[in-house]
């Protein structure tokens, strides 16, 4: 029989807490044994840099993320404190979702079929496995559709929640900005616009706008090169979907025996006055995303919300048929711990290896979001492999070989380069790194040398930039990207026009 559901006040029964506590509590000691595997992802190694140096905006990323990744590193490089920050996030996600699903009107089976949905989608349990901007948004904007439901149930004063959640979302990647505009025109289209005539939700407009703020002023003074990155990557690096391939990549990453789950809470969503507001908000970002040609994962935070509300559907759809109900919640376990490899670093690369073939010889596609970026690994994993190497590798040529000058900057093609170089550096030989890669350029050059630079990559030497070129080595990262693997390290001496001519030509934003 199907429990009674949780309280729209938010209280949790006793005899529930099993659910609402216990179960995020059990995917974050998972998340916690199994995320610091493999290596720092590409990305990581970038946020910490930033968060190093930190502003109030960056070329492709507000403040959050890097304050947060280079506060994990306070006491010393630790790939385990890193990660432990998107376990917490994927807790916050599940218990999230639970909450919601509870207030939506789910009992027991319904709350731990949107927990379980929640917690083995294959790209929110990415967003767990590695620190990033969706690790936050994931879980942000589970909580402010949880805050904005209690605000439209007669607690007015949630508006505030629901305000500053959006804005420190928006602190944590720009494209927040979607669903915090996205939410008050659904309403307005649902029929339930007279909720947003209080001076609450004037007051939770007030303070997203306010915790966004300094980014937007950033972005502003810079000449908005946030804006700039996407139409480069647009042309030149993503993978453009068709809309039909970008609903069917939606289905692929929220699990294709799940996405059944999402579906029914988007059709109940729509049926059921009290959320309509939450389909029209899912489809009004779905339209937005195709037609923005955003990578399908763009669309993947507002997933936990959708979930959320298949529990619902599912539970009241089969409250008659509690064998039926037994064998879908089966069918999405199982489903989801097959596919959890592909996300979560639970076994070794050679298993990795030969479990993708398996998949693969049994119909599984795998797809990429960027062009040229695709390893036998997957990109994700690749992208975890390499940089100690690549480390060790730089402060051994600088140790080692005597024409390489003590003083020698290091020019690398891209932030993931100059980032491990950065951050992985044995203690005593991290050198000057610069690059004109996103954050990077707009850091300059310093004071670096145009005498001799170690050019990471070969981007000097390709563009004709050096006097003369000596070949001092390769990177090697058996795992790594195919990209990265081989590429050159070679020292560049009398550069042919000094770092203040030359910078200029060197930005690369995407």
């Amino acid at each position: 029989m199907t429990q009674a559901p949780a309280a729209a006040s938010g209280m949790v029964r006793r005899d529930d807490r099993w659910i609402v506590y216990g179960l995020p509590v059990l995917v974050l000691i998972a998340r916690l044994i199994v995320n610091p595997h493999y290596g720092f992802f590409r990305d990581e190694l970038y946020f910490i840099v930033c968060g190093r140096r930190i502003a109030a905006g960056y070329v492709d990323q507000p403040v959050l993320v890097p304050f947060l990744a280079a506060a994990s590193q306070a006491f010393g490089v630790s790939l385990v404190a890193l990660r432990a920050i998107p376990a917490v996030f994927a807790a916050v996600t599940v218990w999230a979702a639970i909450v919601l699903s509870g207030e939506m009107g789910a009992g027991r089976w319904g709350q731990v079929m949107a927990a379980t949905s929640v917690a083995l989608a294959p790209v929110l349990s990415a967003f767990g496995t590695t620190l990033g901007p969706d690790t936050v948004q994931m879980a942000l904007w589970t909580l402010a559709t949880l805050f904005v439901s209690r605000a439209l149930a007669g607690r007015p004063r949630y508006w505030l929640a629901a305000g500053v959640t959006f804005g420190v979302a928006m602190e944590a990647k720009d494209s927040a900005l979607f669903i915090a505009l996205a939410a008050p025109v659904a309403l307005i289209l649902a029929g339930r616009g007279r909720a947003l005539a209080t001076r609450w939700f004037v007051g939770g407009v007030a303070l997203a706008i306010l915790i966004a703020l300094p980014n937007v002023l950033w972005q502003w003074r810079h000449d908005w090169p946030m804006l700039e990155l996407l139409r480069n990557g647009r042309a030149a690096k993503n993978v453009l979907l068709t809309p039909l391939a970008f609903i069917g990549q939606q289905v692929q990453q929220a699990n294709p025996v799940a996405a059944s789950i999402l579906v029914a809470g988007l059709c109940w969503c729509l049926l059921n006055r009290e959320q309509r507001w939450i389909g029209v908000t899912y489809l009004l970002l779905l339209v937005t995303m195709i037609v923005l040609h955003g990578k399908a994962y763009y669309l993947a935070p507002i997933d936990a919300t959708m979930f959320a509300a298949g529990g619902v559907a599912f539970e009241r759809a089969l409250h008659r048929h509690v064998t039926f109900r037994g064998a879908v919640l089966a069918c999405v376990l199982v489903s989801g711990f097959v596919l959890l490899p592909l996300t979560a670093p639970v076994l070794s690369e050679t298993r990795l290896l030969a479990y993708r073939g398996w998949l693969q010889a049994h119909g599984v596609h795998f797809s990429e979001a960027e062009r040229g970026r695709a390893a036998p690994l997957g990109a994700e994993y690749a992208d975890m492999h390499g940089w100690r190497e690549l480390a060790g590798q730089i402060a051994e040529i600088r140790r080692k070989i005597p024409s390489v000058p003590v003083t020698a900057a290091v020019f690398a093609s891209d932030y993931g380069l100059a980032s491990a170089i950065l951050v992985l550096s044995p203690d005593g030989f991290v050198p000057h790194v610069i690059s004109g890669h996103n954050a990077y350029w707009i850091w300059g050059p310093g004071d670096a040398s145009s005498v001799a630079v170690i050019d990471v990559g070969g981007m000097l030497a390709a563009r004709g930039e050096c006097g003369s070129v000596e070949v001092l080595g390769r990177l090697h990262g058996r795992y790594a990207l195919p990209v990265y693997d081989g590429a050159p390290l070679l020292l560049c001496r009398d550069m042919k026009a000094s770092w203040v001519k030359l910078w200029p030509m060197l930005k690369r934003f995407w």
